[in-house]
This record gives structure tokens, sequence and C-alpha cells, in this order.
């Protein structure tokens, strides 16, 4: 997209950002992180149905983890996930159950 390309988004689109500080993160050897590293894990993510927060969690573990659990410098990831219900995957939620129609109703006026 850097030759002013244009491209439509569309909801369930995912944008990652990133800083050259995670795709060029070396591992004990000199190795390169690498943006086909980065791209497939993303990919993966995406299709196994994560939710952002998760993705940018399991994609900052990789690069630590190529790291030997270090950082060597500044990194920066921002998946921008475009979706009408990505807010109600965020936080977890407590499992809701039927009301106990024997329960004692507590909001009762004792008389």
């Amino acid at each position: 997209m850097g030759d002013g390309s244009r491209e439509q988004l569309e909801p369930g689109d995912r944008l990652l950002f990133y800083s050259d500080e995670i795709t060029e993160a070396r591992d004990a050897q000199g190795a390169f992180f690498g943006e086909d590293r980065l791209i497939e894990l993303a990919e993966h993510a995406a299709a196994a149905g994560l939710s952002a927060p998760e993705t940018l969690r399991r994609l900052g573990m990789a690069v630590m983890e190529h790291q030997d659990g270090r950082l060597q410098d500044d990194a920066t990831l921002l998946l921008v996930d475009w979706s009408t219900a990505a807010h109600l995957r965020m936080f977890p939620t407590l499992p809701t159950r039927a009301p106990d129609v024997d329960a004692p109703d507590v909001d009762a006026p004792d008389v």
C-alpha cells in the first residue's frame, strides 16, 4: 500500500501495525523474527477466530520467545479490529443461570 493505492475496509477486517523492532528482533544466532513469520502467525490467529487482544498477546509472546524472553529494543504491535461485536469478546463473561423458582424473593417486603 506504500505506492498510494487504496483499500476498502469492511466489517471483519483487521489491520496490524508494527514497528521494525518486531520483524528485526533477533534470536541467539542473529536470525530475524521476520515479516513472513509475523504475517503467518496473525493469519493463523484470525483463522482460529481469536480476539484481537488474544492475537496481540500471542504475537508478543512469539517475539519474546524468539529473543529468549527479553526485548532487545522497544517494540510496538497495534491490531485494529473492525467488528460490530468485538467488544463482546474483549472481556470474560460469567455464565448465566436460570432463576431458581423455589428460592425466596429477596426483594419482596416482609409482611
